[in-house]
């Protein structure tokens, strides 16, 4: 739902064999994680300058091996979309509503050129503002069209995206990042929804030790949950794949079906997931590889896509509108909290890096 800080999943990943709760701005180091439990205290620690076991560019076999399934929930009216074709909908404006010069026709490979101008301009980030009227759900907000084929899992027009990072001593991290083109909120007590906004990225990691799975994280709204891999559901054909479950609207990950509580007490605000189409992510997806600050592109689904789509990993700018004023008819007012349509925003590359 609401957008992470990557930077907070490698301060929360280690040694839980259930989920635990995170929040941005954790300053817990995952080398004393690792260290907290009596069943990993014999792995060493990460240091990403030590004994590096990949090279740029190159996508372990095992990574896609034991990649993470999803499955969407049965009445999902947001599913994911291919980037590139949703931000051919979108024009580049400041906070202020302002354009930005040179990003009134925006595609895929000139996003992170709209970075000097937030960088010249103390202040101003940079939004993408959709050039139709995104509440009248339009293809590229709904991706309509893009369900799981039964057969495979595929999603032919919508590509997930992978990012490898070596972490140094056999220590390897696969992030799986999913994007939707609309995130509808949850509601409380029946009011709602709560916290709409254009587009959406999720994600899940993998962290493994020597080519062998050992933790897998699960984004949720501000934070997330992690499990020993050994714990979680593997899919009936196939016992080396994990599964996961894609909550209704806000697209947070789960490890179960069911009603998923979060953030009230009393279960007042909770999601809801179920075994609805099955997505295999390894069936479409870009590849990267990330070390010392660099992204290189790497062995994706399509050869050579990743060089097509350019350096947009880079772009720091939000992926949807600016929040909505309370004069815009879609903009929605209630006594407990306001009702917006608003931005994300994407990770950038830098909290990739070391933990």
């Amino acid at each position: 739902m609401l957008p992470l800080l990557v930077l907070s999943l490698l301060l929360v990943l280690g040694s839980f064999s259930h989920p635990t709760k995170t929040s941005q701005g954790g300053n817990l180091h995952v080398n004393n994680i690792l260290k907290s439990s009596k069943r990993l205290s014999g792995y060493p620690p990460l240091f990403p300058e030590h004994k590096r076991i990949i090279q740029d560019g190159q996508v372990p076999y095992y990574v896609v091996e034991y990649a993470p399934l999803v499955h969407l929930y049965s009445e999902e009216k947001y599913f994911p979309c291919d980037i590139a074709r949703y931000v051919d909908h979108f024009h580049a404006v400041f906070g202020n509503g302002s354009d930005v010069p040179g990003g009134q026709h925006l595609n895929i490979g000139a996003l992170s050129k709209l970075n000097h101008y937030s960088a010249a301009k103390e202040g101003s980030e940079v939004y993408l503002m959709a050039n139709t009227d995104f509440d009248k759900n339009p293809d590229y907000i709904t991706g309509r069209h893009n369900k799981p084929k039964y057969i495979n899992g595929e999603i032919e027009e919508a590509p997930a995206v992978l990012i490898v990072v070596d972490k140094g001593n056999g220590w390897v991290d696969a992030f799986w990042f999913y994007f939707y083109g609309f995130n509808l909120g949850p509601f409380v007590m029946g009011t709602g929804p709560f916290g709409n906004h254009v587009g959406d990225w999720e994600h899940s990691l993998v962290r493994f030790y020597n080519g062998s799975p050992i933790i897998v994280w699960m984004s949720a709204h501000g934070g997330g949950g992690s499990y020993f891999y050994k714990n979680l559901e593997k899919h009936y054909n196939d016992d080396k794949r994990p599964v996961i479950f894609s909550a209704r609207g806000t697209h947070a990950n789960y490890a179960s079906v069911g009603q998923q509580n979060h953030d009230l007490p009393w279960a007042m605000l909770s999601d809801f997931t179920d075994r609805g189409p099955l997505w295999d992510p390894t069936k479409n997806f870009l590849a990267y590889t990330y070390s010392d600050g660099r992204i290189t592109y790497a062995n994706g689904s399509h050869p050579k896509r990743e060089e097509r789509y350019g350096d947009w990993l880079y772009f720091e700018g939000r992926w949807g509108d600016n929040k909505l004023p309370s004069s815009d008819e879609r903009q929605k007012m209630v006594s407990i909290r306001v009702e917006i349509h608003c931005w994300t925003n994407w990770t950038t590359i830098k909290k990739l890096g070391p933990p």
